[in-house]
């Protein structure tokens, strides 16, 4: 009793101290003129003061102590003073206080929403389109779709989620009845995305949801770069969101210049969106939306190659590549793109719509076509700089299985290589990853580090081409084998190399290959652990490899033990590889591993790991020998039990019979493993007089064992 008066006095101490925290931070912030000022442009300049002081506290630990519920009390009365100056919509349309309030809502709870909602409600209509209030606007309807129930019914919803869901239907209601003026307005348009976004169900990033100028003011105001990583949130999604989503698109669909809209940098991403959208909860509506735009003009200047030409309408034919049935993307390849997809491939802007062509084709035979079209012409593509075009090509060759020999046939001669000559055979791992010519290769002597040379496309060129069919790629592989440990190295430890490497390890390529490229880089091992990408590309080896090999790169781990632990990356290799298990107790460590190995295998199909580089080595001759020794052993007892057999014929009862039965299970066993049978079919090893004493047992009459029990 006494200690949970003692627990309930310290909270209540805690509670106390966030208070007076919060009291003390908001008295900091606010200035004393704000209480004593009558002129409203006095009043104006008071609370932006107070605001400016307020934003450089929201995330300040000074000012909260770091404890959740001080900053929540904090928050709470910053936005009852605001409030309580009766001036929020004139402050929403201010830069700077526009910029606090988005800040705060991103704190605000459900009451707090309510409340904003109606300050603004007077103004709503002004702030969509206005160049401050519009980012207000979208917060508040971003900040309103997150804090209701992630699951559940419209109709279920109680206070004061069932509210929050009325203003956010509301403010899709007021801008489909107003969209025709919004779809090209500067700033309307954007808060346009963000509620689609919401009533779609789709996750907006932000470079979809702020324009560069917008991103760019906000990075100046943090003092760093812009935020363009910041990763979308999943949104809750109402059924109540399709009736809604459905009549913004049927209002924009019946805009008199709606096919002009793909064409204007404001409207196009909206289109993009809504798109987007409704082939998610609407696929039916999406087709049609994709053919209206595609339209029936394919000749050259008509409206849809003015599209794939066009620097925005080509985001369009992009997203109808995309989302389109099959049957949509043979009618457009067969009408338009058949024939010309050399121009279109260098091409500035449609070299795009090729990339995409080849990313969503959708069987195997229109790849097989869209692949032989653009094979001839792939050193003319990598001579406009449009690299990412063969990248495309060979991950569809890849993906389809399709086309495999010839598309590398094809690279090769685009760099001029001979692969009969040696020191062409050499330098093809080089002249992929660099994307240089044979020519420009041999001018450099001696060439720079392979890591030094290696490019994005060329990295992700060579990770498509180690998805080929092993008995496809031995040209790739070749190259592979032919490397130095020094160049193995130097890959391993760049950026845009090292995931060649880790694609090499998840291969389909063999153990013995594999264990030929581990062998070249033992005595690096201390540098790839210890180095940033190195260590994802170790760790990838890790998992490829057999138990021996592993057990060589554990021990030069454990013999740099020190410097290993004093690398940030070298303490997760050590983890990864159980060193204090292999230090402590080898055979623990073996039989961890050994399981580790095991689940890996099991769990291939959903880790998304190829299993190929998982499956166990091959028998050495070693094993094979045993195993053949065990087959000679069940076929000598076997033999064995044939004598056994007769004698047993001639006696009565149950006796023969479960001698005969016994007999042909050893025959069934032997059979098995002569056959290399199932691990079922593993069994111990037994002798072969043990045997023979319980065939002999078997084959007594009944009454015989009876008789020998009682002597016994």
């Amino acid at each position: 009793m006494a200690s949970t008066e003692g627990k309930a006095g310290k909270s209540k101490k805690k509670s106390a101290a966030a208070a007076a925290s919060a009291e003390t931070a908001v008295a900091a912030a606010a200035p004393a003129s704000m209480v004593s000022s009558t002129t409203d442009e006095e009043k104006d300049l008071a609370i932006r003061k107070y605001l400016q002081r307020v934003e450089a506290a929201i995330f300040d630990p000074e000012y909260h102590g770091g404890d959740e519920e001080a900053q929540a009390l904090f928050v709470a009365n910053v936005w009852e003073e605001i409030r309580s100056s009766e001036q929020v919509v004139r402050l929403a349309c201010d830069l700077h206080a526009s910029r606090v309030f988005e800040r705060l809502l991103e704190l605000f709870h459900a009451e707090q929403v309510l409340g904003m909602w109606a300050s603004l409600a007077e103004g709503e209509g002004k702030l969509i389109s206005h160049r401050c209030g519009s980012h207000v606007i979208q917060a508040l309807l971003t900040r309103t779709a997150a804090l209701l129930p992630k699951h559940g019914k419209a109709e279920e919803l109680e206070e004061p989620a069932s509210k929050l869901l009325e203003h956010l239907l509301h403010m899709a209601d007021l801008m489909t009845a107003n969209v025709s003026d919004l779809l090209c307005d500067t700033y309307a348009s954007h808060v346009l995305r963000g509620l689609v976004g919401i009533l779609g169900g789709v996750p907006l990033p932000p470079r979809v949801q702020r324009s560069r100028a917008s991103k760019g003011f906000r990075a100046h105001m943090d003092g760093g770069v812009a935020d363009v990583k910041e990763k979308p949130v999943q949104l809750p999604y109402y059924d109540v969101y399709a009736e809604k989503m459905a009549k913004l698109a049927e209002n924009i669909m019946t805009q008199e210049n709606v096919k002009q809209l793909a064409q204007s940098d404001l409207s196009s991403p909206l289109l993009q969106v809504i798109l987007t959208s409704l082939a998610k909860n609407d696929n039916v509506r999406c087709q049609q939306m994709l053919r209206f735009f595609a339209g029936e003009d394919f000749e050259t200047g008509g409206h849809f190659d003015n599209l794939v030409t066009h620097v925005v309408g080509s985001h369009i034919v992009e997203k109808i590549l995309e989302l389109g049935s099959p049957i949509l993307f043979e009618e457009l390849y067969s009408k338009y793109f058949r024939g010309k997809l050399e121009t279109l491939a260098v091409h500035p802007k449609a070299n795009f719509i090729v990339q995409r062509v080849l990313a969503f084709v959708p069987t195997s035979a229109d790849a097989s076509l869209v692949i032989s079209e653009l094979l001839p012409h792939i050193e003319a593509v990598f001579a406009e700089g449009h690299a990412m075009v063969v990248v495309k090509l060979v991950e569809a060759a890849a993906q389809k299985g399709v086309q495999q020999k010839p598309v590398i046939k094809a690279l090769v001669d685009s760099l001029h290589l001979d692969m009969t000559k040696s020191e062409h055979a050499n330098a093809l791992v080089y002249c992929l990853l660099a994307l240089v010519t044979w020519e420009k290769y041999s001018e450099q002597t001696p060439p720079p580090p392979l890591g030094e040379t290696c490019c994005r496309a060329g990295s992700m060129l060579l990770q498509a081409l180690l998805k080929f069919k092993a008995s496809e790629n031995k040209w790739i592989v070749d190259g592979f084998m032919r490397l130095t440990g020094d160049d193995i190295v130097s890959l391993a430890k760049n950026n845009f190399g090292s995931h060649v490497m880790e694609s090499f390890w998840t291969s389909d390529i063999g153990p013995k290959k594999k264990n030929k490229i581990l062998t070249a880089m033992m005595g690096h091992i201390m540098e790839l652990a210890t180095d940033k990408n190195g260590s994802h590309t170790l760790d990838k080896c890790w998992n490829s490899t057999d138990l021996a090999m592993k057990e060589k790169i554990a021990e030069e781990l454990l013999a740099n033990e020190a410097e290993l632990k004093d690398s940030f990356y070298g303490r997760i290799v050590a983890l990864n590889c159980k060193l204090e298990y292999f230090k402590r107790k080898k055979s623990e460590w073996v039989e961890r591993t050994i399981k580790d190995d095991a689940k890996r295998r099991m769990f291939a199909d959903i880790l998304g790991d190829s299993v190929a580089y998982l499956q166990p080595a091959k028998p050495t001759a070693e094993e094979r020998a045993e195993k053949a020794a065990a087959v000679k052993q069940a076929t000598d007892i076997d033999s064995m039990f044939d004598v056994i057999g007769d004698a047993a014929n001639d006696s009565d009862g149950e006796g023969g019979s479960a001698a005969k039965r016994h007999k042909s299970e050893k025959r069934a066993d032997a059979s098995k493993a002569a056959a290399g049978g199932d691990a079922s079919s593993k069994r111990p090893k037994q002798k072969g007089i043990k045997s023979i004493i319980e065939a002999i047992e078997l084959s007594k009459p009944t009454k015989e064992k009876k008789k020998d029990k009682k002597d016994k």
